[in-house]
């Protein structure tokens, strides 16, 4: 016979003193049966009551349990009106349930600590909530946050966690602000199209862009998002086109060179996204074209480094900054590569397990110094590393431009 569930509930006195009855928002209790037992956390919030348990499961005994254990705790409401005079309670608006869920979330990651918050029910919890908002509103930077989050919990990667957090922790604040600011409104739509929020969009006319390379990243599952790297060459500024599993995106190869009559340009996340709408595609980079990406190539380590702070700056959760960068060597020793300034300043090379574009790169140059090597910056151990994605060698009809993912 299956043994009933232990358990202790302390109630609330009948009649509380000092005031309105304390109400309880979420509470993680330890759940027995037939001998085992399982942590459970319970929360209230305006989509009900929920429950998960340690190891991971919305459902099943000790989730049931919990819920009819604690039903009653949950449903004692201090200083609320008697029953007679209660009124239904607005649904919240998107606005409110994005700024609750990732209020929730930070606050759940923070209490469990980076090493104990992939197995911590409150964190799931809150992870499952945003991932249900992204199906309901435009909003792939909340995906692409949400992948990269449970990416650095996973493998324990505390600089990117505290960068991660710091930005939601910002977009909670934007979202509170009664009125946001231009640059709030810029970094919330980074994340979400919110109903009632400005578009912060502004279209471009007749400009030249190069592509460099492509990736799949995480979103609310692995690999669920394509971006694609371009650089308008008049400025040098750096976009990224963003589509979920690879459908609306512009089409062509890569590398290739696009004349846009028309695109329209995102706020709120480093790279910018892009929108290419009208546009003609050539497979053939022209020789200007990669004369100009060795013209907007930066030839310094230490401007890399402001580079990074300035995307973070700029749109905090939401930056992976690219650059281009001109070496005056390169070092391939003991298994690993790195790009070196001027000056002697080492820019190391990512060394992704799968991907080993450090290997391409080196493949590609064979002993040439590239003139320009493109990729995505990244921190690590307190110092900037480099995932290289293409690289430009040679200069004038002899110029050529590789991709390397």
């Amino acid at each position: 016979m299956t043994a009933p569930p232990r358990i202790q509930i302390v109630r609330f006195p009948d009649e509380p003193t000092g005031g309105s009855r304390p109400r309880v928002r979420r509470l993680t209790a330890e759940i027995e049966i037939d001998g085992r037992a399982e942590l459970v956390a319970v929360l209230e919030d305006e989509r009900g009551l929920r429950a998960v348990s340690s190891d991971g499961a919305t459902d099943g005994p000790y989730v049931a349990a919990a819920l009819e254990l604690f039903r009653d705790v949950f449903e004692q409401r201090g200083g609320e009106p008697t029953a007679a005079h209660v009124t239904e309670k607005p649904a919240p608006s998107p606005r409110d349930e994005l700024r609750n869920a990732v209020d929730e979330l930070v606050t759940a990651a923070v209490r469990a600590g980076i090493d104990s918050a992939r197995t911590a029910p409150a964190f799931k919890l809150a992870c499952d909530s945003l991932v249900r908002l992204t199906a309901r509103m435009p909003a792939l930077g909340l995906e692409r946050f949400l992948g990269r989050l449970k990416n650095a919990v996973e493998f324990g990667d505390v600089e990117e966690c505290a960068m991660l957090l710091g930005g939601a922790t910002q977009l909670v604040a934007d979202l509170a602000e009664e009125t946001p600011s231009e640059r709030a409104l810029e970094r919330i739509f980074g994340w979400a199209a919110l109903p009632g929020f400005p578009a912060c969009e502004t279209p471009l006319y007749e400009h030249d862009f190069v592509e460099l390379g492509r990736e799949w990243v995480a979103g609310v599952s692995r690999a669920a998002l394509e971006r694609r790297y371009l650089v308008e060459l008049g400025s040098g500024r750096i976009y990224r086109e963003i589509v979920r599993g690879g459908r609306g995106a512009s089409v062509g190869p890569s590398p290739r060179f696009l004349r846009a009559g028309l695109a329209i340009a995102g706020a709120g996340a480093v790279p910018p996204t892009l929108k290419l709408l009208q546009y003609e595609v050539s497979p053939e980079v022209p020789t200007h074209a990669m004369e100009a990406l060795a013209a907007h190539a930066h030839a310094d380590v230490g401007a890399l480094v402001e580079v990074f702070r300035a995307a973070h700056a700029e749109a905090p959760g939401q930056a992976e900054p690219f650059v281009l960068f001109s070496p005056a060597r390169v070092i391939f020793e003991d298994g690993s590569g790195s790009l070196v300034d001027g000056a002697g300043r080492y820019l190391p090379l990512a060394s992704s397990e799968g991907l080993e574009l450090d290997a391409a790169l080196r493949r590609e140059c064979d002993d040439q110094v590239p003139c320009v090597v493109a990729g995505r910056l990244f921190l690590s151990s307190g110092g900037l590393i480099l995932r290289p994605f293409a690289v430009l060698l040679g200069d004038g009809p002899a110029a050529r431009l590789t991709r390397l993912r």
